[in-house]
């Protein structure tokens, strides 16, 4: 993140490229070391004061809401027309998930599970931010803190 705010304040353009035919890179290993990396970042991304709110509420009202939503309204005898409404809403909240499924993953498992990935992505974010907030141990990753 801050290679291309560097830039940036260089002057320069950034943007971002489908490298995939170049290199491959595999961050984490494990389930530890990816919530200790997104901890990481989260402090440098959206774990702050101006931003955790607004997209805590795109993140959770884009990609989890519309399922729980339409699950509950299906489990409670909510009306046809609301129902296909919501089920339009769950199904356009897959379309840019699945697009990259598409395109560089072998399997769907990544887009059904999206949902709950954008769950835990959040409660990373918030737990940074406060962890930020009450001052507790730095953050570190690969034996860097921040």
């Amino acid at each position: 993140l801050q290679l291309p705010r560097s830039y940036r304040r260089a002057g320069l353009m950034t943007d971002l490229v489908d490298a995939s035919d170049l290199a491959s890179v595999r961050m984490y290993r494990g389930w530890s070391s990816v919530l200790e990396g997104l901890r990481k970042n989260a402090t440098e991304g959206m774990a702050n004061l101006k931003l955790i709110g607004p997209f805590s509420v795109l993140l959770i009202g884009g990609s989890v809401l519309p399922l729980v939503t339409l699950a509950y309204a299906s489990c409670h005898d909510w009306s046809r027309a609301s129902v296909a409404v919501l089920a339009m809403a769950t199904v356009l909240s897959f379309v840019p998930r699945a697009r990259i499924a598409a395109k560089f993953e072998p399997t769907w498992l990544g887009t059904v599970m999206h949902p709950l990935a954008v769950a835990i992505f959040v409660a990373v974010q918030w737990r940074a931010f406060t962890g930020q907030l009450l001052g507790w141990q730095p953050i570190s990753w690969r034996g860097r803190k921040v």
